[in-house]
């Protein structure tokens, strides 16, 4: 009797994503919300011709990120962060090898597009449809990764250090005005 009420259950929720999906009404939009959005259009293509967008011969921003990327990709490079509170004390220092990697990169895409079968099946289109999907981590594991950073120091290159919180990263040493709050003893 459960396995007949679970098909039961099934088929009724197929049918009604099926349906959901098949649905061709509109909302309506009120007669002022649409006369502003014609005034609002107006006013932007008498903008766009009184001050065109200028058509650049090239990109001083492009030129910029490619420069950032060029010198930060070096897993040689000597790198000077800091760690800071809230309230501006650096509480650490360390000269890094690389650069600083956010705990949220990702190797893989964060999401799939799967097909769905009940909207196939029983839509009677036969048209597929997809849904997008979390990707699971390569640890095999779902949700969020931690919001934080994490390097690679100069003296223990093979042990990454995770942060939490500010910092500012340079590719010259810095002068402190005062003593970092947290001092790491490496034995």
């Amino acid at each position: 009797m459960k396995n007949f009420m679970m098909i039961i259950l099934c088929v009724a929720m197929a049918v009604a994503v099926g349906c959901e999906e098949e649905t061709t009404d509109a909302p309506t939009t009120g007669k002022s919300t649409m006369e502003e959005m014609s005034l609002t259009e107006v006013n932007h293509q008498r903008l766009m011709k009184a001050v065109p967008a200028p058509a650049l011969k090239d990109s001083l921003e492009r030129r910029n990120l490619v420069k950032y990327l060029e010198h930060w990709n070096n897993p040689t490079r000597l790198s000077y962060l800091y760690l800071v509170s809230r309230s501006g004390t650096v509480l650490a220092h360390y000269v890094i090898v690389g650069k600083i990697t956010y705990c949220s990169s990702k190797l893989t895409t964060r999401d799939q597009l799967v097909e769905s079968p009940f909207v196939r099946m029983y839509s009677g289109s036969g048209v597929n449809r997809t849904s997008k999907i979390e990707s699971p981590g390569l640890d095999g594991s779902y949700g969020p990764s931690e919001d934080a950073i994490f390097f690679f120091t100069a003296e223990n290159p093979e042990v990454p250090v995770v942060w939490k919180g500010d910092y500012l990263v340079s590719g010259v040493p810095m002068t402190l005005t005062t003593q970092p709050v947290l001092v790491r003893t490496i034995e």
